[in-house]
């Protein structure tokens, strides 16, 4: 699921529930996604899930009528010429039937590490007590 500005609390509160309070906000670089489309069609599932949350994002920012053109969700520019990266965020379960991608223009962060910190910034007003946790092993952590 990818969310129109207009539906983001409808959208996130869709993966709110599913998650159960863990989600998983993954940073996608436009240099990323040769790698993950190889990673998901090897049948990596977690690639599959991100591959589909960016293509079903582009699908939505390319149809978008242009007086609705979708907006960086940092800067509310209009997005346009693929200049801008992605935020994923899915729920961290075995099974997540949901996510939200948020679109972070190349003029807003152009790292990694900005990227995020515009998505969690962008999340913070619609989701509440928002957190990042460090997850240090495989099998996971304590929030």
């Amino acid at each position: 699921m990818t969310a129109a500005p207009e539906n983001w609390t409808a959208s996130v509160r869709h993966v709110q529930d599913e998650a159960a309070g863990a989600v998983a906000l993954t940073v996608v670089m436009v240099t990323d996604m040769p790698v993950l489309r190889s990673l998901a069609e090897a049948g990596d599932p977690q690639a599959c899930q991100i591959v589909q949350a960016v293509q079903q994002s582009l699908v939505g920012i390319v149809r978008a009528p242009r007086g609705q053109r979708r907006e960086c969700a940092a800067c509310a520019r209009p997005l346009k010429g693929g200049k801008f990266n992605f935020a994923i965020a899915i729920p961290h379960r075995d099974d997540p039937s949901a996510g939200l991608a948020l679109a972070i223009c190349t003029r807003c962060a152009t790292t990694r590490a900005a990227v995020q910190e515009k998505a969690m910034a962008a999340l913070a007003p619609i989701w509440r007590n928002l957190r990042p946790v460090a997850v240090t092993h495989p099998a996971g952590g304590h929030a």
